[in-house]
């Protein structure tokens, strides 16, 4: 079957609208989470702190979290209890 689209590109801008429409709905029903967020990024990017199969958690891999977490935008657990 030949690919819907000719170029990934159309499918990565379709996402980066979608998941910046998620952020968005996410701060506004959890705006206290800005601050807290940019403050565990402060904090991983100064510590070395692991997860627990030993891997290092990285403000990177730290923020690929909320794409778990947001799947379904007004479904979205707020990080207050989780870090």
């Amino acid at each position: 079957m030949p690919p819907l689209v000719n170029s990934p590109d159309e499918v990565y801008e379709a996402l980066w609208k979608k998941v910046k429409l998620r952020n968005q709905v996410y701060y506004k029903k959890y705006p206290l989470d800005v601050e807290r967020v940019r403050g565990i990024l402060k904090h991983l990017e100064k510590e070395d702190v692991r997860v627990p199969n030993g891997g290092r958690l990285t403000p990177r891999r730290f923020l690929g979290l909320g794409l778990a977490f947001g799947g379904h935008g007004e479904s979205s657990l707020p990080l207050m209890g989780i870090c």
